[in-house]
């Protein structure tokens, strides 16, 4: 989903996407990793400093806990599990 930047620092749109998955890695495992794929496809201290991102991705919630509760208030979240919800339900 394309969305609009949020703030003053952003010019461009962004690309969001939304995925669910299901592991035993501990939440603060799964960020660490985030981070390890984050740096290999090229983001940098002085990109994020410069307010260019290139990639960046969160851990809004682990099992039930939110983790970014500001996050899951922003209109493309809440579309993207509207619309998880929606295909999970034709599935069955």
């Amino acid at each position: 989903m394309k969305t609009k930047p949020i703030g003053d620092n952003f010019h461009t749109s962004f690309y969001n996407q939304l995925a669910v998955f299901y592991t035993s890695i501990p939440a603060e495992e799964v960020r660490k990793f985030f981070k390890v794929i984050e740096k290999q496809e090229g983001r940098t201290i002085i990109d994020k400093a410069a307010n260019r991102v290139k990639l960046d991705i969160d851990l809004l919630k682990y099992g039930r806990k939110v983790l970014k509760k500001e996050d899951m208030k922003r209109d493309y979240i809440i579309i993207g599990i509207k619309d998880f919800k929606k295909t999970l339900g034709k599935t069955k």
